[in-house]
């Protein structure tokens, strides 16, 4: 395989511009810990940019990448789908991430019994040219992955596209440009992938898929300059909005205290005015507030709560006999749908399956 020097510059753009975009999302979460799933999964996305130029350079490092980009590879949709969910709560996080860690380790696994039993894989040259078992191996492996990382991706867009709190203005159109040009992206490399599966190209880097991933780099870049900071975070559209930290101590607590009191969730039609009016909490600082102490907007904060109380209803025997439909009502719901929705996103079940599997009902 030739490789033209044109082709080893373009391949090298893309990976230091997502690598330095990375390391700026990780200085913009250390202050605001906004950032982290989105950087983590353009690491993740770099990592791969990098390998494909090391393979173009005929880098001997081709031998053992397979054991960096292989676990890796599973991750970009799981990470960046968790993104697209900033209200979600981080004590589940082993919800979002268990299976790609476990196909990680699967994949490590893998490859070193192959490595052990077949000679290619053992040999730079051979993986360089790509033909034989190693083609057919690492196309195999990258089309599952690719495969999965597009359902996490079309879930996460479809997850955005119809909740009922995801109006987020600007943030939006950036958060549906990153993750429209990420399914792009991955479909390039998927029919690079299969041609090469059958002998209609020579391996996937194709100049296609090098321009794919400039492409790539571009939209993330761009995003970040025209709605930087909004379009990579809901709440970072606060980020110059502060407020002291002992006033945002005060707040917190006397929000906590109310909303654990007074249950005001459970109003119907609550509004940001309205709890600020009963909390004594200016409405623009309990708004900063909520978006950025606790990364979620007005409606995912009181949807948490009527959630809790739901939970707390299902699994409380003396409510056995209410409907879900009741319970709905009880915790602030309006409609049951809205209710079957929210619970679901939240939980990741539903609210009858929850109730089923609850000990107390059990019992």
């Amino acid at each position: 395989m030739e490789s033209s020097s044109f082709l080893q510059d373009l391949n090298i753009v893309s990976p230091i511009v997502t690598s330095a975009l990375a390391v700026f999302l990780f200085a913009e979460g250390a202050r605001r810990k906004s950032s982290k799933y989105l950087a983590y999964c353009i690491l993740v996305i770099s990592t791969i940019l990098w390998s494909r130029y090391l393979f173009f350079s005929r880098s001997v490092l081709v031998l053992p990448l397979p054991f960096v980009v292989f676990p890796a590879i599973w991750f970009p949709g799981p990470l960046f789908r968790r993104h697209l969910l900033p209200g979600a709560d981080e004590h589940q996080n082993h919800r979002w991430f268990l299976m790609p860690s476990i196909l990680a380790a699967l994949s490590l696994v893998v490859h070193s019994v192959f490595l052990f039993y077949t000679p290619e894989l053992q040999s730079t040259r051979a993986i360089l040219e790509h033909q034989g078992f190693v083609s057919t191996y690492t196309s195999a492996y990258v089309i599952l992955a690719v495969l999965f990382n597009l359902f996490h991706f079309g879930t996460g867009i479809r997850n955005v596209r119809v909740a009922p709190d995801s109006k987020r203005g600007s943030s939006l159109t950036g958060l549906m440009a990153l993750a429209w040009t990420l399914v792009l992206y991955m479909l390039t490399h998927l029919m690079l992938v299969i041609c090469t599966l059958f002998g209609w190209l020579q391996h996937p880097f194709h100049p296609v898929e090098a321009l794919a991933s400039l492409a790539l780099a571009y939209t993330f870049v761009h995003v970040s300059l025209k709605y930087n900071p909004q379009a990579l975070h809901p709440s970072a559209k606060y980020s110059k909005q502060s407020i002291n930290p002992e006033e945002v101590k005060n707040h917190l607590e006397t929000l906590r205290a109310h909303m654990e009191r007074e249950k005001p969730f459970l109003e119907e039609g609550i509004t940001l005015q309205e709890l600020a009016r009963q909390t004594d909490i200016p409405a623009h600082h309990l708004s900063i507030v909520i978006n950025t102490e606790l990364s979620m907007n007005f409606f995912t904060f009181i949807n948490e709560y009527r959630i809790a109380e739901a939970k707390r209803l299902l699994q409380d025997p003396a409510y056995s006999d209410y409907t879900l439909l009741r319970i709905a009502y009880e915790a602030g719901f309006q409609s049951k749908a809205g209710f079957n929705k929210a619970f679901k996103r939240q939980t990741g079940r539903a609210p009858g399956e929850f109730r089923k599997r609850s000990p107390e009902i059990r019992e």
